[in-house]
């Protein structure tokens, strides 16, 4: 399989800024949740993402433990950040200290700091998958 370039991936979200919000729900331009909404952004572009464990039962803690993905040590745009506290939430990581994600029910999908999401005690992980290619 050719890897999938990362500019691929964050044209794709791109694509999805205005979209809803919502628990659950994983479809392009309908209200999607947080891990449904990279799932999909990452299948558009042929990457695939099997959730791992889920023992709080989140899909972002799901996608942190996916044998798909691995931690990216030198984050690059279109790896995965996840934060665990206050919640488990993941996001399309843009460069530069942004990320293309939702923020919380009743929001749109859209392009926002990291430094908003989480508190002081919470560092986010980043992830990317071995299908990307290298920059």
């Amino acid at each position: 399989m050719p890897c999938v370039d990362r500019a691929k991936i964050i044209a794709e979200a791109a694509e999805w800024n205005g979209t809803m919000y919502g628990h659950g729900i994983q479809q392009k331009r309908v209200e999607g949740d947080c891990s449904g909404t990279v799932r999909a952004i990452y299948k558009a572009v042929g990457i695939e993402i099997v959730f791992g464990a889920m023992p709080s039962g989140s899909g972002a803690e799901g996608i942190r433990n996916s044998p798909s993905l691995t931690q990216a040590f030198h984050p690059a745009p279109g790896d995965v950040v996840y934060w665990s506290a206050p919640y488990h939430h993941v996001m399309i990581y843009a460069g530069n200290g942004y990320a293309w994600g939702a923020r919380s029910t009743g929001k749109t999908f859209g392009y926002f700091p990291l430094v908003w999401f989480g508190d002081k005690k919470s560092q986010p992980a980043f992830l990317t998958s071995s299908v990307i290619c290298s920059q």
